[in-house]
């Protein structure tokens, strides 16, 4: 039964999704993304409201809903710094990216560009979380495929020296992440790349308005940035880790 309608609804492996884009603007709507069967041709999606199905209202890059009215926001965080782009905003490009300033506010000793930093297999470098059993490789930029493979690299962030952003998934297959929320003050995480490895050691947890996009902003001190998604909040929250070199 959907809505005053009696149909029936294909719930095998043919209805299921590819997730959108991380931190698009569709990534928090429920059903949307590619099939992962995309050929089988007159599948009626588990999920009516799929855009690619047709079923779905059109979602803008603000986040709204057309068809569907806005969506709401809660209050923000506590103490949090509101801007006016989301923390995964979508640069109109195909990897979304950070907009909180990037490379161009990021010139200094606080900032290592991406550039010749690239291993063989295409990754950056090696995150080891050994609190919670996690060592992957980073790779530049928060693409789909980037998050399958392992942690990715905020693109517009410093990729060694400063502020180093991270973001992964916390659930299914990919959740690389799950858990970082556990972590406590003092919590080692080490940060491989073709300059070295650095150890650093956790001093804030905490969830933040996904507006909140300073937590990325360049820094002088060499520090890493994870993000990632509140489970069953992710339309408003972000969890955010940071560690510092020592």
């Amino acid at each position: 039964m959907i809505g005053d309608d009696e149909v029936n609804v294909n719930i095998s492996k043919d209805s299921a999704f590819v997730p959108p884009e991380f931190g698009s603007a569709s990534a928090d709507v429920l059903g949307t993304g590619e099939l992962l069967t995309p050929d089988i041709s007159g599948v009626e999606p588990m999920f009516p409201h799929s855009t690619q199905a047709g079923f779905a209202p059109g979602v803008t890059e603000n986040g709204t809903v057309t068809g569907g009215g806005e969506i709401v926001m809660p209050p923000d965080v506590e103490g949090s710094t509101v801007s006016n782009e989301p923390i995964y905003g979508d640069t109109g490009t195909a990897t979304g990216g950070y907009t909180g300033g990037g490379a161009d506010a990021a010139v200094g000793s606080g900032y290592t560009p991406v550039d010749g930093m690239a291993y063989a297999d295409g990754s950056i470098g090696t995150l080891s979380i050994p609190a919670l059993g996690v060592t992957k490789k980073v790779y530049d930029g928060e693409t789909i495929s980037n998050l399958r493979l392992g942690v990715a690299h905020f693109e517009g962030t410093s990729a060694w020296d400063g502020n180093v952003g991270f973001c992964g998934h916390n659930r299914g297959s990919y959740g690389y992440f799950a858990g970082i929320w556990n972590l406590s003050a003092g919590s080692k995480i080490t940060y491989t790349t073709v300059y070295g490895t650095r150890t650093y050691e956790v001093y804030s947890v905490r969830k933040i308005s996904k507006y909140e996009v300073d937590v990325l902003n360049p820094t002088n001190e060499n520090i890493l940035t994870l993000v990632t998604c509140v489970p069953d909040q992710a339309q408003t929250y972000r969890w955010c880790v940071q560690a510092a070199a020592v």
